[in-house]
């Protein structure tokens, strides 16, 4: 089982489900520190876009979100190919 990954948003404005990835109650985000852009977080594909969501950006300190699976996590970006790493907690 991985306890740490990358999610990819290849497309601005295509949001990404998160994988079918157990994570056990909790997972820790931090967006990629060479991300130009700003990686949006929500629950739903209809609360992310390149301006909906809680925003993340590089160099910001870890976000903790309760989850059981990183599909029940949505994504998207200001640009294309941002990342956001993330860790089993």
């Amino acid at each position: 089982m991985a306890r740490t990954g990358v999610i990819t948003v290849s497309t601005s404005g295509t949001s990404v489900r998160g994988p079918d990835q157990f994570v056990g109650g909790a997972v820790a985000l931090r967006a990629a520190p060479g991300n130009t852009g700003v990686i949006h977080l929500g629950f739903s594909d209809d609360e992310v876009s390149g301006s909906l969501g809680f925003p993340i950006a590089a160099n910001d300190d870890p976000l903790f979100v309760p989850a059981n699976n990183l599909n029940e996590l949505w994504f998207d970006a200001s640009a294309a190919g941002q990342k956001v790493h993330w860790m089993m907690i």
